[in-house]
């Protein structure tokens, strides 16, 4: 049986707890296959196994986190997974830690750096203690300020030089995406750092790497991205659309920081225009900590959306959604698709930027043009992609 190794920067974090966790149930055969787009049935056959993805069953969890704390400590803070569910989890992922974040001074001087270096040597020992064909990495660490645009990120060699003087402008995101790149690893960032730079692209290309990305599409604007073509196809005239969240999580606590709130904004934000196509609307989103008091709603996020449009005859309209979701179980069928799919990009050899991932990211990185941000119009590309070797 072939195996893919699925690591997780932020490994501690509420979204990779509850994929590992689910992961494990599903294997002991306690919870039903829902919320993956690789187990959407197709005839007889799922979208997996008409990629080739490997199952469910033949991924195996590692990653990284500066907290060191069991996973089994880590998903009771979350809260994620019920009672029940926690209880059903095996004993040896409730003992496994994650990695240390750590750049040890090296006797031999490393040409990407010792933070890199020790990335690099944790993938790779990953790769031969559990006897793994394909590794995929999923970013999910915290929301972090958006970057100053630097020489470093145009050029490899300008890169390099960046890498090796631990300069702050390679963030923690771009460290994972290098190592990615420099051990064959396909790189996902489900979160909204930026990573998808020039020089950090080239290299995914000189290593035939696959990269996807960024921010992962989850709750609120899924929610926008389906509901926006429905006013597209019908004419209606979007006047206004005010988007609100608040969540008491972790992420929520690292998004309390104004220059990450910022980031986030901007990536849940740019996707309104290009789907209705015109600009005059009233846009408008925010994001609000709000600790939950005893952490009595756990990893649970509140999306209100309030549209107002015009329809025949100028009428005045509003929509009013009230989305209560549970976040990072919307965000664990993602990170599990992308770590089946981008298995399938490995063997298919394809690299640098991979557009037909769009339909899993709010910010939808492409190689060329602009991105669509059309659900139906992503999920069909995306289908096509998948069926592109059984249509062969």
């Amino acid at each position: 049986m072939t195996k893919t190794g699925l690591l997780m920067p932020g490994f501690g974090g509420a979204i990779a707890t509850t994929v590992s966790g689910v992961i494990d149930l599903i294997k002991q055969g306690h919870v039903k296959k829902y919320g993956m787009i690789s187990e959407k049935q197709i005839d007889d056959r799922t979208l997996g196994q008409i990629a080739g993805a490997p199952e469910i069953e033949e991924l195996e969890v590692g990653g990284w986190d500066a907290v060191d704390a069991t996973i089994g400590d880590a998903m009771k803070l979350h809260g994620v997974l019920e009672e029940w569910q926690y209880n059903l989890v095996s004993p040896n992922l409730k003992r496994l830690r994650p990695w240390p974040v750590r750049c040890p001074d090296l006797e031999k001087k490393s040409p990407w750096g010792s933070c890199i270096a020790q990335i690099c040597n944790d993938i790779e020992t990953f790769r031969k203690e559990r006897g793994v064909d394909s590794i995929v990495l999923v970013n999910c660490i915290s929301t972090m300020p958006k970057p100053t645009p630097n020489p470093a990120y145009e050029s490899i060699s300008s890169l390099q030089v960046a890498c090796q003087q631990d300069d702050p402008c390679i963030t923690p995101s771009m460290q994972y995406a290098i190592a990615a790149a420099l051990t064959g690893s396909a790189y996902a960032n489900f979160t909204p750092n930026p990573v998808e730079v020039p020089s950090i692209v080239k290299l995914a290309q000189q290593h035939n790497t696959p990269f996807a990305g960024h921010d992962g599409k989850t709750g609120q604007t899924l929610l926008k991205t389906g509901i926006a073509p429905m006013f597209n196809i019908r004419n209606l005239r979007v006047r206004q659309w005010i988007s609100y969240n608040h969540l008491g999580n972790r992420d929520g606590a690292a998004l309390a920081e104004p220059n990450a709130n910022q980031t986030k904004i901007t990536s849940k934000a740019n996707c309104l225009t290009q789907i209705l196509g015109y600009e005059d609307v009233g846009h408008k989103v925010t994001i609000d900590y709000v600790p939950h008091p005893d952490g009595e709603l756990g990893d649970r996020k509140q999306a209100i959306d309030h549209i107002r449009f015009k329809g025949f005859g100028d009428t005045p309209m509003s929509l009013l959604l009230h989305f209560d979701c549970q976040d990072s179980s919307l965000a664990g069928g993602i990170v599990v698709d992308l770590a089946r799919f981008m298995t399938v990009s490995l063997a298919r050899k394809e690299s640098g930027l991979q557009p037909q991932y769009g339909l899993f990211f709010k910010s939808p990185q492409v190689p060329n043009g602009e991105p669509d941000h059309d659900l139906f119009n992503q999920a069909a590309y995306f289908e096509a992609w998948v069926c592109q070797d059984a249509n062969q």
